[in-house]
């Protein structure tokens, strides 16, 4: 489900398309750095003597100011879908105080555009804490994995200098100890696969990790990443003046379609009209853009 305006609607209907959201100017004040503080609080719970938990904390914070989570290098643009058909909080917030609609889409065919040359998701939010840990400590672990394989060459060798003199008076022919030897270009490959691995899988994360707070919204993401250092002219942004906190600001947005591939029109399946929402006037949209669907009322009792 997709609140909105009137307006909207009819904009969406008539250009076949809907706006996508620069992720840093939603309402969420936390957005794109909850994860970020997720993992940053749980690095430092961990036993600060484990082998690249230090290292890790100077990877994020590059990750997140200058790296591949960056706004330095991406610009992540996203539309908020809605498990929650009938939402008294949406409908206040994005439904034009109760007098917009809310949109149901079958997403199951829809294909991003191609001319953005980049990963799309369409994943539900994560809210609660032990899951968020649990989804960060995976992507954290691709950068961890290799610090270990280090760590262990590390041990490996130091057992062999304390060993293979014994073993060689014992096996005078055993010749020199089989120590695990690698280049610093070896490390630097083996580090640098890590990092990569890492910030593909926290890039995936960061946008789909909320708040608490937000959790009765049961937001649905499409997330599409605009990558700075690419041509992406064929998907321009463009931008919106709103009033935010009093003042008044631009919100970068670009249009996609969300239609299939072998058709061009939108796949709505259902329009429901908010508490305060004419009806007659949802239908008079719909028909004058060819759209058959059922209209069905919201059920929030708002006078």
């Amino acid at each position: 489900w997709h609140y909105t305006s009137l307006e909207a609607l009819e904009g969406i209907l008539s250009s076949g398309k809907i706006w996508a959201t620069e992720a840093r100017f939603t309402s969420d004040s936390t957005e794109y750095v909850f994860a970020r503080q997720v993992a940053t609080d749980y690095l430092k719970a961990l036993k600060p003597q484990r082998v690249g938990v230090r290292e890790l904390l100077e990877l994020l914070d590059l990750s997140y100011e200058k790296g591949v989570v960056s706004p330095e290098f991406v610009d992540v643009f996203i539309v908020s879908f809605s498990a929650a058909e009938d939402l008294k909080s949406q409908w206040k917030e994005y439904g034009k105080d109760y007098k917009g609609v809310s949109i149901a889409f079958d997403l199951r065919h829809a294909r991003p555009p191609i001319e953005l040359d980049t990963s799309t998701t369409l994943a539900p939010c994560v809210y609660q804490k032990d899951e968020q840990e649990e989804l960060i400590l995976e992507a954290l672990n691709r950068f961890m994995e290799q610090m270990d394989v280090l760590q262990a060459d590390n041990e490996r060798n130091e057992a062999l200098k304390r060993t293979w003199p014994i073993v060689q008076r014992i096996w005078p022919a055993a010749g020199e100890a089989p120590y695990t030897l690698r280049s610093a270009t070896q490390i630097k490959e083996l580090l640098m696969q890590g990092t990569k691995d890492m910030n593909r899988e926290l890039f995936a994360l960061t946008s789909n990790c909320k708040h608490p707070k937000f959790i009765e919204e049961k937001e649905w993401r499409l997330v599409l990443p605009r990558s700075r250092k690419k041509d992406n002219s064929l998907v321009p942004i463009k931008h919106r003046k709103v009033s935010w906190s009093g003042k008044p600001i631009d919100i970068p947005y670009i249009e996609i379609g969300l239609q299939a591939a072998d058709t061009d029109r939108l796949p709505i399946t259902r329009v429901m009209t908010g508490p305060h929402c004419d009806a007659a006037e949802v239908e008079a949209i719909l028909k004058r853009h060819d759209y058959d669907v059922p209209i069905t009322p919201s059920q929030v009792p708002i006078r």
